[in-house]
This record gives structure tokens, sequence and C-alpha cells, in this order.
């Protein structure tokens, strides 16, 4: 298997936000993206892991710096995985 790690930003956040964060046709998908787009710009960082061959994401990582973190975590200085 060759795996290809794709980094998600503002750009190309719509062809993968219905992968694991939210179905195209919900209700809340528009939400959910101006959301995403917002933490974005704040640092957080996604990566999926997909495979070459069949573009099927087999794992992911979203990460932020801990003073950014949009949960109740007291973090500066560290790196806060979601």
């Amino acid at each position: 298997m060759t795996i290809k790690i794709i980094d998600v930003n503002s750009e190309n956040i719509k062809d993968y936000l219905s992968v694991c964060f939210c179905k195209k046709d919900s209700i809340g998908y528009n939400l959910k993206l101006d959301w995403m787009k917002k933490r974005l710009k704040e640092g957080l960082k996604i990566k999926f892991i997909t495979d070459n061959k069949d573009k099927i994401v087999h794992g992911y990582i979203e990460y932020i710096d801990g003073e950014n973190a949009w949960r109740a975590v007291d973090a500066k200085g560290y790196l806060f995985i979601h």
C-alpha cells in the first residue's frame, strides 16, 4: 500500500469535510464548514492518511497549539491533539 498524507486547509476543506466530520446533505454541514475554516485560521492542523490506490481515508489527526485549543484546557506551550 502506498500512503499519502494530505494537509487539509481552507481551500481543500470542502473536499474532506464529509469524509470524517459532517455529511454534505446534513443540516449542520455549512455551520461545521464555517467553524472548521475559523479553527484553521487559528492554527488548527488536520492531516489525512489515504491510500493512493483506493483514495480511502485510513486515519487522520487534528491538532493545535494548546493556547488556541477551544476546549477548557490549560495547555500553553503544549500541542493539543483532538
